[in-house]
């Protein structure tokens, strides 16, 4: 069954609203280093406002909406979550529309886009006060293969120099997913399936996305099995967020 990316969106902007409306916004966000629960609503309420006129307009725009403070930052997102919503469901999924990664640049890439967006930033919402709560796993492991499949493999190729020093497997235990990614030059390669890698993750597919987004620990978290060469689970734990 495909997933529903709108609804998504619905409940995880409205979780997001009710983690900020309980507060306090000076709440530091440890999952996002240097800001408090103010400033990711802030951060998540002009990324809503921002990808409603690139579903409405195709185009990028000139510029980012400027959002308030304070108590009017969770209002002004609170009151943004729907407009998005509407949006994107009348997106033709296969229309020309802008986005930022030099990739599919159709319709198809911002219902899944914001749906990720908003869920891991209500994770991080929520964890500043103390009530996170998982991600819905078949959602999550949809978010690691955004990430490892176009993420990380266009990251990789900006980069300087290799960034794996081998390949890495990640396995979902609670839902359908399995990715090996090989280094390929300054690149990665990615297949979606079940291979032996040079070292492997292996968990729940919540737990695996927060971690791959350095969120968790990749090692020394005990929901997430690690396997194989500690250095390119290093590596990986060094690369950052795209």
């Amino acid at each position: 069954m495909p997933i529903d990316y709108v609804e998504h969106l619905r409940r995880e902007g409205a979780a997001t609203v009710a983690a900020a409306r309980r507060g306090p916004l000076t709440a530091s966000v440890t999952s996002c280093p240097g800001w408090d629960l103010g400033e990711l609503v802030r951060h998540v309420a002009g990324i809503h406002r921002w990808a409603t006129l690139i579903a409405i307009t195709g185009q990028r725009p000139d510029e980012r909406p400027q959002t308030p403070d304070g108590d009017a930052a969770v209002d002004f997102l609170a009151a943004g979550i729907e407009p998005l919503a509407a949006a994107l469901a009348a997106l033709d999924p296969d229309a020309p529309c802008w986005n930022f990664t030099g990739a599919n640049q159709t319709g198809s890439f911002w219902p899944r886009r914001q749906a990720h967006e908003t869920a891991i930033h209500r994770w991080d919402a929520q964890s500043s006060i103390g009530t996170q709560a998982p991600i819905d796993a078949t959602l999550a492991a949809d978010g690691i293969d955004e990430l490892l499949t176009m993420f990380q493999p266009a990251r990789a190729k900006r980069a300087t120099a290799p960034i794996l020093p081998g390949s890495l497997h990640v396995h979902c235990t609670d839902v359908p997913g399995e990715w090996t990614i090989h280094p390929d030059g300054n690149g990665l390669s990615v297949t979606r399936q079940h291979g032996k890698g040079d070292a492997a993750l292996r968990g729940p597919a919540s737990t695996l996305l927060l971690a791959l987004w350095h969120r968790l620990p990749m090692a020394d978290n005990n929901d997430v099995e690690c396997f194989g060469d500690r250095a390119v689970l290093d590596a990986w734990a060094a690369f950052g967020s795209p």
